[in-house]
């Protein structure tokens, strides 16, 4: 079942200082799930990049 109750919210002059603490914390955030995201990237590298990447159906070289 949906929410159908709905709230106005009047702001003044004296939020902005909410808003601020508000919107570092958005970004904290978004910087924190970035990096994390980055890190997941970092190890999902092929560990023997000399044999070629076989998940993307790359070749490999035949010995001599």
């Amino acid at each position: 079942m949906r929410n159908s109750e709905t709230r106005s919210t009047k702001t003044g002059p004296n939020d902005a200082g909410l808003f601020q603490l508000f919107n570092e914390t958005r970004l904290d955030e978004r910087k924190s799930c970035a990096f994390a995201v980055s890190i997941r990237m970092e190890g999902t590298g092929d560990p023997h990049p000399e044999r070629g990447d076989e998940r993307s159906g790359g070749s490999r070289t035949a010995a001599p």
